[in-house]
């Protein structure tokens, strides 16, 4: 998810609510992160992410860390019309630090 909301343009583009949605993906990430700093997967998106995208990297900088909690986004379709969801989120299931899920719920 982190990749299409700072690499892919026309996904950006969709997001109504993009700058606080981008702010809190990325201290929500960084949160994960900092629990592996010496992962080579995730060291490699990093620098892909700083290098990229210019939005991730003064976000990044900011140093924000943030735990998983309910959250919203807008998307806008290809009609023009505005769907919302509400994000529920958990950083541990069945008690294992390093399983977690997000779920998007419509609002109606």
């Amino acid at each position: 998810m982190i990749q299409l909301l700072f690499l892919e343009k026309n996904f950006r583009d969709r997001i109504q609510n993009l700058e606080e949605f981008s702010a809190y993906s990325v201290a929500v990430w960084r949160s994960i992160y900092d629990r592996f700093p010496e992962d080579e997967i995730l060291n490699d998106l990093l620098a892909k992410l700083k290098e990229q995208s210019q939005v991730f990297k003064s976000l990044w900088e900011k140093h924000h860390i943030e735990q998983k909690k309910v959250s919203f986004i807008s998307i806008g379709d290809d009609q023009g019309q505005i769907k919302q969801y509400r994000i529920h989120s958990s950083l541990r299931v069945d008690e294992d630090e390093d399983l977690n899920w997000c779920m998007y719920i419509p609002l109606s």
